[in-house]
């Protein structure tokens, strides 16, 4: 006898005819999805309603992404699911894998605003709180308590400034603004005529700088300061220079007793018998000649650096020798207080010079022309820049901000990266080696199911990044063949399986009839 299945509702018996040998019998449409017996259009029948096993409601095996979870497996068994939210969407709630989305599975969860639970602002699937995305999937921040290697020199988590670590996340050194223990002032420059010291130390009379910042009226001016607590040379301990009439004998000075009686034996501070060749009481000197720029001056004093009047009667390599003489007291004008003309690499700083640390050193503080170093100056600065170009190129291999660049410093190498997005996070437009997401790479992106990495099309992953599965038009490991098509009646079943005479399918310009079982009368 042979059995037709279709989908005319009547039931027909049909008598022998010559054209036919035996009886032919047409029955009843088959039974609904869930009747436990496998329909042609069915890829299953287990015949319950349990949306969770392995044949869902709909009679289709049961597959990460078709909506239904599965609650028939533990989750150490293949094909586990936590969840089903039966789309391609990584980022929500439910990954493409069918896992329920956590920080730290390297994919970023959107979809939540900070503040809501779940939120996060980044996911680089690692377990470091030293790059820019915390094990919490927050974005790392100067005053998180977690230092960013490369990044922040310090970060000690609070905002006080006059601490080890300053708000900003440097280190706290002197210069930087703020006054911190150990440092008397801290006007964040380096001038040295302020009233705060390059090295932090308040300025005061008798340092050996003059300040220039006030004027004769204000408290603190100094008219010169020569570092000493001699009061008999151009500049007297307060501060003031030596002049005649002060009461103190300075340079260039006989005597000065301080008051202006022209009878007395001082007048102008020059003693009265001054001038003879003779030293008498009160003379320092007496050559008895007029020349003012030898050893003994016209006023029987001396000849000292400092006493306003160079000398000419020494050469270059005597002990004396002057090159110039202001007589002032300031060391930081054209002609210092050792009479030697100023120049860049002295180790004065002159009032035109913004440093001078006396030495001929390009990579520390103070450059050779006597400005202080800075990042862009083609000097790379030790212990502070990794590198100095000298320009302003933030694509070159050194950034203007005077770091080496590298991959993930916001700023794309030209010639070396693709691109450089800043961050850690693997999946976005910007992989972490900087390269350009693309099918292949070995790194699932956010369009991707998955992504081995090889141009082969059978194993695990395909070629364009998604998961092999029945129906595909790629034979797998388990797979008879796979067509690519719903079609049942052709040579491949839509379970991948080859079509065979007993299969229940009728298989058109093939079969007869095929009713699937192996009853033969």
């Amino acid at each position: 006898m042979v059995v037709f299945r279709g989908i005319v509702p009547l039931l027909f018996v049909v008598s022998a005819m010559t054209a036919c040998p035996e009886q032919v019998v047409v029955r009843d449409a088959p039974a609904d999805c869930g009747d436990g017996v496998l329909q042609t259009d069915e890829e299953c029948d287990d015949g319950n309603e349990d949306a969770g096993d392995d044949c869902t409601t709909a009679c289709r095996r049961a597959v990460c992404g078709d909506g239904q979870t599965r609650t028939d497996l533990d989750a150490q068994e293949p094909g586990f699911e936590a969840c089903d939210d039966g789309n391609d969407l990584a980022t929500d709630e439910c990954t493409n894998d069918c896992q329920v989305a956590r920080c730290g599975d390297g994919i970023v969860r959107t979809g939540r605003s900070e503040g809501d639970e779940g939120f996060e602002a980044c996911d680089d699937g690692n377990d470091s709180e030293h790059d820019e995305c915390l094990t919490n999937c927050r974005t790392a921040r100067c005053g998180d308590g977690i230092l960013q290697t490369g990044i922040e020199e310090c970060d000690d988590g609070n905002e006080i400034n006059t601490d080890a670590c300053g708000d900003n996340c440097i280190r706290a050194r002197c210069g930087d603004g703020v006054t911190q223990e150990g440092e008397e002032c801290d006007d964040g420059n380096r001038v040295e005529t302020d009233g705060c010291l390059g090295r932090c130390e308040a300025a005061r009379c008798g340092d050996g700088i003059q300040r220039s910042d006030l004027t004769e009226q204000e408290e603190g001016y100094e008219a010169c300061d020569d570092g000493n607590e001699i009061d008999a040379d151009g500049c007297k301990t307060n501060c003031r220079r030596n002049v005649c009439g002060d009461g103190v004998v300075g340079p260039g000075e006989g005597c000065d007793d301080g008051d202006d009686d022209p009878a007395d034996d001082c007048h102008d501070c020059r003693p009265t018998r001054c001038g003879d060749g003779a030293v008498q009481e009160g003379e320092f000197c007496d050559d008895g000649n007029l020349n003012n720029n030898d050893s003994c001056l016209v006023n029987c004093a001396v000849a000292t650096c400092g006493d306003g009047v160079v000398r000419q009667d020494l050469q270059p390599e005597d002990g004396a020798y002057e090159d110039c003489d202001d007589g002032n007291g300031i060391d930081q004008d054209a002609c210092t207080n050792t009479c030697a003309r100023a120049q860049c690499g002295d180790g004065i700083q002159a009032l035109w010079e913004g440093c001078d640390d006396g030495n001929r050193e390009q990579t520390d503080d103070c450059t050779n022309r006597c400005e202080p170093a800075r990042c862009g100056d083609g000097h790379r600065q030790a212990g502070v820049e990794e590198c100095d170009d000298g320009n302003d190129i933030v694509t070159d291999a050194c950034t203007a901000g005077c770091r080496d660049a590298r991959c993930g410093d916001g700023m794309i190498h030209i010639g070396v990266e693709e691109c450089d997005d800043g961050n850690d996070i693997e999946v976005d437009q910007c992989t972490n080696d900087c390269r350009v997401p693309r099918c292949g790479d070995g790194v699932v992106g956010p369009l991707e199911e998955c992504d081995d990495g090889n141009d082969v099309d059978d194993d695990d992953c395909r070629d364009n990044c998604r998961l092999p599965r029945c129906g595909d038009g790629v034979i797998q490991g388990d797979e008879d063949c796979d067509d690519g098509n719903r079609w049942q009646g052709d040579a491949c079943l839509n379970d991948c399986l080859l079509a065979s005479c007993g299969d229940g399918i009728l298989h058109l310009g093939v079969e007869g009839c095929d009713d699937g079982n192996d009853v033969d009368t």
